[in-house]
């Protein structure tokens, strides 16, 4: 069984995202997406692979400000406050990878 830890950063994710309270103050943000990412190497051959790789993410909130805001009767709809909060990401191994030459590349 190989760990979990990859060897890329993603170069972008896309994401859908599930927020659900708690308590007055605390929620949870459950996230789910695909993520991509980019690397170079093989400098024999100059290769660049690309790979998708599953993207998922679990954080806790807090708004500091809410019960500030609810006062003030300023908006609050759907949490909209000032929040800090505390988040785990996970990212699988790629799911699938695709090798491609770089333009311009001398294979010989």
């Amino acid at each position: 069984m190989q760990p979990m830890f990859t060897d890329y950063e993603s170069d972008g994710i896309l994401a859908g995202n599930y927020e659900h309270k708690l308590t007055n103050k605390f929620s949870m943000v459950a996230k789910l997406g695909l993520g991509f990412a980019t690397d170079n190497f093989g400098p024999a051959v100059n290769l660049t692979r690309s790979s998708f790789h599953l993207f998922e993410a679990l954080e806790v909130r807090y708004y500091f400000s809410l019960e500030r805001r609810i006062r003030k009767m300023k908006a609050v709809l759907n949490y909209s406050a000032p929040y800090i909060s505390l988040e785990q990401n996970i990212i699988t191994n790629h799911i699938a990878l695709i090798n491609k030459a770089k333009d311009g590349a001398m294979i010989g």
